[in-house]
């Protein structure tokens, strides 16, 4: 069950890759939609993690909702499919509010800039099984909290970038992780319409144009 994010509207996404060398980039598809005040941009693929092909479904997301009973949040979703085969990784540590990996920055995300420096940046995920195939990664922002790590990642992307890297260790063992790549170089467009949907002019947040 996912953990509750305050009063934030639902919001999908999160993160993986092998141990085992360099992450591939794996074939993929790139969706965007709407569900109401909430924009999406979602991928899905198959990666190789811990060295086995792995299905796996990633959302971006934005609501500029805020009212006394919902806030709207910007961040991303992860699932990853077939968990059972990936043992050893410990997904169980970051299941639930209160998982041992929960006050801890495991999860790496770097973005590839062309002729600029790599920007990586950490955060602390969310982790819930939605069934007993998957689980799940998030990381979720409230739409008004400016500046933000969500709202960073979005706007490095809207920039400009060639690939993104999610990169997750295991609590115990930093040596243990799921990491992939994906390339997000002709998604610019679709990073811009997440910001733009949560900018200071449509009602809540910062401008994109920042």
């Amino acid at each position: 069950m996912r953990p509750p994010i305050a009063a934030l509207v639902l919001i999908t996404a999160a993160i993986c890759g092998p141990a085992l060398g360099r992450a591939e980039a794996p074939a993929s598809t790139w969706e965007s939609t709407r569900q109401g005040t909430t924009a999406f941009l979602n991928w899905q693929g198959t990666a190789p993690l811990l060295g086995k092909p792995t299905a796996i479904r990633l959302s971006f997301s934005s609501d500029p909702t805020y009212t006394d009973e919902l806030t709207g949040a910007v961040g991303f979703d992860l699932f990853i499919d077939a968990v059972a085969e990936l043992a050893p990784f410990p997904f169980d540590s970051f299941e639930g509010p209160d998982a041992p990996a929960a006050a801890h920055e495991l999860l790496q995300m770097t973005i590839t800039r062309g002729d600029q420096p790599p920007l990586t940046l950490i955060a602390a995920p969310s982790g819930w099984y939605p069934d007993e195939r998957q689980f799940a990664f998030g990381l979720a922002k409230p739409s008004f909290e400016a500046p933000s790590v969500p709202r960073e990642l979005f706007a490095a992307l809207a920039a400009g970038a060639e690939q993104l890297t999610f990169r997750i260790s295991a609590p115990a063992d930093p040596k243990l992780y799921l990491e992939f790549s994906l390339p997000v170089g002709d998604q610019k467009a679709g990073f811009a319409a997440l910001l733009e949907n949560v900018a200071v002019e449509n009602g809540t947040g910062v401008s994109a144009q920042r």
